[in-house]
């Protein structure tokens, strides 16, 4: 006859750990096992320093600009004559007729600004022909 009580231990079958939840196993071992070197009180240092100095750094200056010369010199008389073939050749690219009327204009009301000589007179002239 086989004495049977309710006192004697059964055995519960488990079921095998995912992966999870062993890696969550494994770090919580290893927060326990470090515990007391996370809570020790670390020696407190103050956040700023009496002895250092504190200076200003100062703004950074903006930089000079070169003074470029206002008359750029050019020698009068090839101006003239580069002044003459961007306004002849203008007429023959665009096929106008009162070609002369039109040079003439543009080179009076440049010269009103520029002086003979000067490099912006060209430049005055050849925006104007666009």
């Amino acid at each position: 006859m086989a004495i049977i009580s309710c006192a004697t231990p059964t055995k519960e079958k488990t079921k095998p750990l995912t992966r999870r939840e062993r890696q969550l196993l494994y770090y919580q071992r290893l927060r326990a096992a470090q515990w007391q070197e996370i809570t020790k009180k670390k020696k407190s240092t103050p956040s700023y320093h009496r002895d250092k100095k504190i200076s200003v750094q100062p703004k950074r200056q903006k930089r000079k600009k070169k003074k470029k010369p206002q008359i750029i010199p050019v020698d009068p008389h090839g101006q003239r004559i580069e002044i003459e073939q961007l306004l002849t050749f203008h007429c023959i690219k665009q096929r106008m007729d009162n070609c002369d009327e039109l040079s003439t204009r543009i080179f009076d009301k440049c010269l009103q600004e520029y002086n003979p000589g000067d490099r912006r007179l060209t430049d005055c002239i050849k925006k104007s022909l666009r």
